[in-house]
């Protein structure tokens, strides 16, 4: 099977039928207003993925930096996405 470089380190050789490009190509990216930082009981033991605007410009992303509380979701304009 030819082979291609990946253009990220870690990852290496790819096969070389595989497209590489960025997310923006393949997937929906919306934006809404943050939780207001602040407030602790929007932040503190947070169980919702919230991913930040400087995430998306990652590579990869396996996991996201800030998680919300319910209460955080409720007080902001977000809206929750479809896993697939």
């Amino acid at each position: 099977m030819p082979m291609k470089d990946s253009g990220i380190e870690w990852i290496g050789s790819i096969n070389s039928k595989w497209p590489i490009v960025k997310i923006i190509y393949f997937s929906k990216l919306k934006t809404c207003g943050t939780p207001d930082k602040r407030v602790l009981e929007y932040w503190e033991d947070g169980k919702i993925n919230w991913m930040s605007s400087g995430e998306i410009n990652k590579d990869l992303i396996y996991e996201v930096e800030g998680k919300i509380t319910e209460l955080g979701y409720k007080n902001s304009n977000a809206t929750s996405l479809p896993v697939n």
